[in-house]
């Protein structure tokens, strides 16, 4: 059954719980990722990072949580991950948590992305979100940010 799951959505109030609590370790291979609102915000960037070789859209809004997204990038162990076939990344909200570490001038981690929605400040406080993108980048819509 797991192995048929290629999209998780969650669109819930400040106060719901998911309805279902999935064993992230036997979600593999998803292609979408939607996330709205919610106290769960390490289980999606996990889910994220262990799908990253499949993941095509990601979709984060968070409110009243704030979480550190520029984990997606790094995995327990302080490696890089890359998301080769991510087109499209959406961030908005309440995004931040730590002060990101600096992100290694060669690594690229969304080398196809072509849709890039930022509302909010820059998660990685440098260039890691274009790297590698510039021939594929179609679309960007983001606030301006001066202090970034």
């Amino acid at each position: 059954l797991y192995q048929l799951v290629s999209r998780v959505e969650y669109d819930l109030p400040y106060f719901s719980r998911p309805p279902v609590v999935l064993p992230l370790a036997k979600i593999c291979s998803l292609v979408h990722i939607r996330y709205t609102v919610g106290e769960y915000g390490s289980q999606t960037i996990e889910l994220a990072r262990q799908n990253a070789m499949t993941l095509q859209s990601f979709d984060l809004a968070y409110q009243r949580h704030p979480v550190d997204i520029s984990r997606i990038i790094r995995d327990a162990s302080g490696s890089y991950v890359s998301y080769p076939r991510l087109y499209k990344l959406k961030l908005r909200g309440s995004l931040g948590g730590n002060k990101p570490r600096p992100v290694s001038v060669g690594v690229v981690p969304f080398p196809s992305l072509r849709h890039l929605c930022l509302f909010g400040h820059n998660p990685f406080d440098d260039d890691t979100l274009f790297r590698g993108n510039v021939a594929t980048l179609e679309t960007l819509d983001m606030q301006l940010d001066s202090k970034t």
